[in-house]
């Protein structure tokens, strides 16, 4: 198979491995309030060598397949994001989800990992 064709269909060195996150914040809902803690997250994510991919509330992170050979999420990588998680009282409930292929995000708040 052609590298054009593997790259469009997201096989092998283009496959994008991550794990899904999905979020339920105690922040009101406009851009003023929530702005400043997806920024903190994103710099948090993208110091972890990793990358967001998604809308604001449910999105996934990833490997970057351009930085790395082959692109390989560990389970470190899940249980740290679950670590940040924990610790920022702007979260109410969330979802980490188990690290696979990955394309399309959760959009399940009712089943959440918090206590």
């Amino acid at each position: 198979m052609k590298k054009r064709l593997r790259k469009k269909l997201r096989l092998q060195e283009f496959q994008y491995d991550g794990f899904a996150v999905c979020l339920k914040l105690n922040l009101a809902d406009d851009d003023e309030t929530r702005l400043p803690f997806w920024q903190k997250m994103e710099a948090a994510i993208e110091s972890q060598g990793l990358y967001v991919i998604g809308r604001a509330d449910d999105f996934w992170v990833m490997t970057n397949y351009n930085l790395v050979p082959v692109p390989a999420i560990r389970e470190s990588d899940r249980h740290w994001m679950r670590d940040w998680i924990v610790q920022q009282p702007e979260i109410a409930h969330y979802r980490v989800r188990t690290p696979s292929y990955t394309w399309y995000p959760c959009y399940d708040h009712n089943e959440a990992d918090s206590d």
